[in-house]
């Protein structure tokens, strides 16, 4: 018991300057140390009393066995890392037997044990060097963060396993094991800004092999041919026509549900409303104008006599129809000769996009009367080169659908897609697009198509504007019990002689 005391204040005095490893070596060892202690007191015991055999049994059970393989196993023998490498060479290099090593680094006791101590060491060792650090994780997102932007760039489809795979691949390239769990993933996004997104088109590779053709087309369109034009005409002569779908019935694909569905429904008012559309032409000046009226094709073969009666009650609608509800060469000639042309100043501009519908109209003889210049954009490049494209047609749309969730929300039974319903949502959307308020906007079309250089001032977008305003701050116009109309108090009456639902109304027209 004495040695034991004596043997437990050493230990005590040197657990300081031990690593945790060591310490949890030293404390199994004090256990081990302990209990043989304790089983020899109890053999002393036994003796005492006369019974040799039963102490004998009991001390043999008590014991732990020190060539147990498993304990061979947990033991760790305290030596640092550069003293194993020291000793890897040795073995491995130099050739030295177990028994010199044994003899030369007494913790390892004996060559049986210097076997597992040494095999278990380089395990250890290696599996510690494939292990990521604070630095490998940063080069790690630096080199998966190259790859992804490649893949973007390239017009590659992305997801999250994607972002997983090119990790692991990464990783591997780097030598080190690494795990891309999805909690990396997630902030790997939250990095470096990544977002899921609608496709909007798909590109075959020949048009991604070319692209750097096409940048450099779009370049000289903006540097060589716009400067021209700008000299040429003012930007209150300047157009930009364009034709954009709307459905019948604008529906998101997203929604809000409890977590966990797997399947979710959403009702919609007509089921022919959201595969069918309508085409509205518009027209936008560089100046930042809306073109008063804006040309309606209609999704039906044939209108009925009666809907002359109410034709003319759409201001800024020039309300026309088709088989399809799409723009053809006849009705561009007709847009061209009895909207567009009457209403513009001579000597203008007028950019359109390189579609073949535009070729018998670019014919006529009025055009020439009326000395419009037409610039095509070259093939390829509206996107980038059409104002309309680059920034209007989005918000026009974005308009459209908040107006027809309000209208579900407040007024359930009335049906969007009806004809004449359908042509008073237009027209009013339309005569908001018209307030002097949202020039800026249509201003910062042209400068994102690369035109202007000077951003334009601050605004409010339509959608944002209309239905962010209190019921309390509108003037009201009502007519009968179903028909509304809203006014800001300097402007006529909007929308008066047609039936529109009230949550709709929205003040917008002469306000600055």
């Amino acid at each position: 018991m004495v040695k034991g005391k004596k043997w437990r204040k050493k230990t005590r005095g040197s657990f300081k300057d031990l690593g945790t490893s060591q310490k949890n070596s030293t404390l199994e060892n004090r256990k081990v140390v302990e209990s043989l202690v304790k089983s020899l007191e109890n053999a002393k015991h036994s003796v005492d009393r006369g019974k040799e055999s039963k102490a004998i049994e009991r001390a043999a059970d008590d014991a732990p066995d020190y060539m147990d393989q498993e304990h061979i196993n947990r033991e760790i023998v305290p030596y640092s890392n550069k003293t194993w490498e020291r000793i890897f060479h040795l073995r491995f290099q130099k050739k030295r037997s177990l028994a010199t090593l044994v003899h030369n680094y007494r913790l390892l006791k004996s060559p049986e044990n210097a076997s597992v101590y040494i095999a278990r060491k380089m395990k250890e060792m290696q599996s510690s060097s494939k292990k990521l650090s604070k630095s490998d994780l940063l080069a790690l997102d630096r080199s998966t963060w190259k790859v992804i932007l490649k893949m973007d760039e390239n017009y590659e489809t992305i997801h999250d396993y994607i972002i997983s795979e090119v990790a692991l691949r990464e990783a591997k390239k780097m030598g080190k094991v690494f795990k891309a769990s999805r909690k990396w993933v997630l902030n790997f996004k939250k990095k470096y800004n990544l977002k899921s997104r609608h496709i909007d088109a798909f590109v075959t590779n020949k048009k991604v092999e070319s692209r750097e053709d096409l940048k450099k087309t779009i370049n000289a369109f903006r540097e060589k041919i716009w400067p021209t034009l700008r000299k040429k005409y003012p930007e209150k002569k300047i157009w930009n026509a364009d034709q954009t779908g709307l459905k019948l019935e604008s529906v998101g694909l997203r929604t809000i549900t409890v977590k966990g569905k797997k399947k979710i429904y959403r009702k919609i008012q007509r089921s022919s409303a959201v595969t069918h559309s309508v085409t509205l032409h518009i027209a936008i000046s560089a100046a930042g104008k809306l073109f008063k009226k804006a040309y309606l094709v209609l999704h039906e073969k044939k209108l009925p006599r009666k809907f002359e009666k109410i034709r003319n009650n759409f201001e800024y609608l020039r309300i026309t129809n088709t088989n399809s509800g799409m723009m053809n060469s006849v009705k561009s000639i007709d847009w061209m000769k009895n909207t567009f042309l009457p209403s513009i100043p001579k000597n203008s501009a007028l950019l359109l996009d390189s579609w073949t519908g535009f070729d018998q109209m670019e014919k006529l003889p009025d055009i020439k009367k009326k000395a419009l210049q037409i610039q095509i954009l070259p093939a390829g490049t509206t996107a980038e080169l059409q104002p309309l494209d680059v920034y209007f047609n989005r918000q026009l749309k974005s308009f459209n659908k908040r107006m027809n969730e309000k209208i579900k929300i407040y007024h359930s039974k009335y049906t969007i897609s009806k004809r004449e319903n359908l042509l008073s949502l237009i027209n009013l959307m339309m005569s908001q697009f018209a307030a002097p308020m949202f020039q800026p906007m249509i201003q910062l079309a042209w400068f994102k198509a690369g035109y202007t250089k000077t951003h334009p001032p601050p605004f409010i977008t339509p959608a944002t504007f209309c239905f962010s305003i209190p019921e309390d701050n509108l003037n009201v116009y009502h007519k009968n019990e179903q028909s509304y109309g809203c006014s800001n108090g300097t402007d006529s009456e909007l929308t008066k002689n047609h039936k529109m639902p009230r949550h709709l109304n929205r003040p917008s027209r002469g306000q600055l």
